[in-house]
């Protein structure tokens, strides 16, 4: 006769494979609308309600993303932050999300400028009418590779704070999907940061906040 705990294992690791068939078989409809409904059950599948796994501890998401969703990937991961990717929102998909503290990032491809922009500013009201926070990034800045500032500084053997660090620091909070994500380890989730970055941390978030617009019928 097997205990509690090993059936609790036992259905632990059958939901571990479900959650691998229907992550495969989304891989295989990559370029399908029936993906979106796998990815929902999918995610029916994922205890998201806390952070323990994380989400790049479950499976490798890089294989359903875009070369810029991939490129914000990797400073998610750098900086250890618990955002799920394609997460399903009511009828929509955030790029990224934490469900936890509702906050979502999205990254914008061309075809966010190519006569979208009021559908996601729809997207983001909606979102943001059920307490999301939604911040976005353009694909320009997505995939924009600036080497961190704090080693510019170091190399350049400039003070923190003098005129030309802070400059680099500032240009690369407002400017890189690192100085976002970066930003938004700061404000919501207790990484340190030097107090003289606050404001550089507060501008970029507030440039970077989406709260959609008011549709009128």
């Amino acid at each position: 006769m097997t205990s509690k705990k090993e059936n609790g294992f036992y259905a632990w690791i059958e939901n571990q494979q479900c959650v691998e068939r229907l992550f495969n078989e989304v891989v295989r409809l990559q370029d399908k609308p029936e993906r979106w409904n796998l990815i929902r059950e999918l995610y029916k599948r994922i205890d998201v309600s806390h952070y323990n796994p994380y989400p790049f501890d479950t499976i490798d998401w890089t294989m359903i993303l875009t070369p810029i969703e991939d490129r914000a990937w990797d400073e998610i991961r750098y900086l250890c932050l618990p955002f799920w990717p394609q997460y399903p929102i009511g009828r929509y998909f955030a790029d990224f999300a934490d469900p936890i503290k509702k906050i979502v990032v999205e990254c914008d491809g061309r075809s966010f400028h190519d006569n979208k922009h009021e559908l996601d500013a729809r997207r983001d009201l909606w979102m943001t009418s059920d307490g999301w926070r939604v911040y976005r990034i353009s694909g320009q800045d997505c995939a924009r590779i600036v080497t961190e500032p704090w080693q510019q500084i170091i190399d350049r053997e400039l003070h923190s704070s003098s005129p030309e660090a802070m400059k680099l620091v500032s240009d690369w909070i407002h400017n890189t999907a690192g100085g976002l994500f970066y930003s938004i380890a700061k404000a919501y989730y207790g990484h340190g940061s030097p107090e003289k970055y606050r404001d550089m941390v507060s501008s970029c978030l507030g440039s970077r906040r989406s709260l959609g617009l008011k549709v009128v019928k």
